[in-house]
Parts: C-alpha cells; sequence; structure tokens
C-alpha cells in the first residue's frame, strides 16, 4: 500500500555541541530542497531549539 497520508513523518535532526557549525543555515537548506523536491505536496517543519531563534526570521 502506498497511500500517502498514512506515512510515518520523516524526522531528521542536525546537532553539535559546537557554536558556529552552520546548524541552522544547514537545516533551512534542507527543508527548502525537501519541499521543492516533493513540489508542495509533502509539509515540512523546521523546529529550531537553539536560544538564538534564528529560524525564526529566516520564514517570518
Amino acid at each position: 500500500m502506498n497511500d500517502k497520508k498514512n506515512r510515518e513523518p520523516m524526522v531528521i535532526a542536525l546537532a553539535t555541541g559546537k557554536g558556529g557549525s552552520m546548524k541552522t543555515t544547514s537545516a533551512v537548506f534542507l527543508a527548502c530542497a525537501l519541499v521543492d523536491q516533493s513540489r508542495g505536496e509533502q509539509h515540512v517543519l523546521v523546529a529550531d531549539a537553539d536560544v538564538q531563534g534564528d529560524a525564526m526570521f529566516v520564514f517570518n
């Protein structure tokens, strides 16, 4: 069965303890690529747990 509504969500996490290692930038570029690849048929959520919250400014 290849029903899109019954598929489990894919979770991709980017993490490291080092500051300034492009985690947020990589996550945003990856999210954009996934949306482009699915031609808007898939929902993509970026959750930024960094205290700076830089990803919030990209999507507002």
